[in-house]
């Protein structure tokens, strides 16, 4: 049987319309030129349990999760997927790698005061036993269990 495809949409930025949304767009695009579609799409706001409800529900599916992984302290996408999974979170050096090679952070960033680097080297910490790659469209993709969450979107994002 062909596993479903599903979209979720994360942000309390784009549920309050502050942020227009076009990972929708883009991804049912990009999923119709393969001849592939969307069979579903939730918008979740920044609520950990939410999330995690959410892709815990899919877990038979194939997901792509966008937003919820950035700068702002209600981030919690990454956690909430990793939780999902029963699993914990961790630092992935190929994914930390693909960071560092896109945006040109030091590695060794750190210490008690917050900075630009730390924004991005957080985002290295996926799902553990996670696979992670590289597309022209966004930076690092974190696969664990066919949920497909993306780091750093190129042509979506705004």
């Amino acid at each position: 049987m062909k596993k479903k495809i599903h979209g979720i949409i994360v942000g309390d930025e784009i549920l309050s319309g502050k942020r227009q949304d076009k990972h929708l767009h883009y991804l049912a695009k990009t999923l119709n030129s393969k001849g592939l579609s969307l069979n579903k799409v939730d918008y979740v706001s920044d609520d950990l349990r939410d999330i995690s409800e959410t892709i815990q529900k899919k877990l038979n599916c194939i997901v792509f999760c966008f937003g919820g992984i950035g700068a702002t302290p209600d981030d919690c996408t990454r956690q909430a997927a990793a939780k999902a999974h029963q699993r914990k979170l961790a630092q992935h050096p190929e994914a930390l790698q693909l960071i560092i090679d896109q945006f040109g952070v030091d590695a060794d960033a750190g210490g008690a005061d917050f900075n630009k680097d730390q924004i991005f080297i957080r985002n290295a910490g996926i799902t553990q036993g996670s696979d992670t790659f590289n597309t022209s469209e966004w930076t690092v993709v974190a696969s664990a269990d066919y949920v497909y969450a993306t780091i750093g979107s190129h042509s979506a994002s705004e």
